[in-house]
């Protein structure tokens, strides 16, 4: 769906930021950022 402005959007379906399937998604990826970093450590 397209709309005019950010406003209308969030007004519509709500703000991007407080989506739980978002966040639960930025949770996900800042873990698997933490799995990736140990295991390059350890190929160190």
């Amino acid at each position: 769906m397209v709309y005019e402005t950010n406003e209308e959007m969030n007004k519509v379906i709500g703000r991007l930021e407080d989506n739980s399937f978002i966040q639960q998604q930025l949770a996900d990826l800042d873990q698997m950022k933490k799995q990736v970093k140990a295991v390059l450590r350890k190929m160190k």
